[in-house]
């Protein structure tokens, strides 16, 4: 199984599952909700929408299967002042990729997402390039990254944190590629 990522930023930490979150699966799956039902979170992404706590409940609980079964590997942005969960990461293993996606290469895949009230501060721009070197750092060679084209904020993120665009990936989405030298 992949060691999880920690990123320690003076204003936001980034962790994978930890028992408090497990403990507290009620409150996190709100938080989830909270990202998961933001009409400008989901606005590329309409399949990801969440209507209730029960569908988050869900996605909280087959997300950490998931996580202890190698398939993908889910990582909380917490606000350290008010320990709110305020977005996600999630890193999917080449296994889910290639059950999902026809490529010729399939590397791991990184999505993220936050709620509204934080987008324009750049806080992916700041966690993004510490995600990719502690990804590094675990042996990964190179991450890819759908992005809907008419996201301008995401393609800067990925574009800023290294990734390249390599192709289109269907009618509304590019393909990027980091190679984590």
């Amino acid at each position: 199984m992949l060691e999880p990522v920690h990123i320690d930023h003076k204003d936001y930490f980034v962790h994978a599952f930890r028992p408090e979150d497990i403990q507290k699966e009620s409150l996190v799956s709100s938080d989830i909700l909270a990202i998961f039902s933001d009409k400008a979170t989901t606005r590329y992404l309409p399949g990801k929408k969440l209507r209730t706590l029960k569908q988050a409940e869900a996605y909280f609980r087959g997300n950490l299967l998931s996580y202890h079964a190698g398939k993908n590997f889910l990582h909380f942005i917490r606000e350290k002042q008010s320990g709110s969960v305020i977005g996600l990461v999630d890193l999917i293993s080449p296994e889910v990729a290639r059950e999902h996606y026809r490529l010729d290469h399939y590397p791991y895949f990184i999505e993220f997402y936050l709620k509204s009230e934080y987008h324009g501060r750049r806080i992916m721009g700041k966690l993004l390039p510490e995600f990719l070197k502690q990804l590094k750092s675990r042996d990964i060679k190179s991450i890819g990254a759908v992005v809907n084209q008419g996201n301008t904020a995401a393609q800067k993120v990925v574009t800023k944190a290294g990734f390249s665009f390599v192709s289109g990936f269907d009618l509304l989405q590019d393909l990027y590629i980091s190679t984590l030298n």
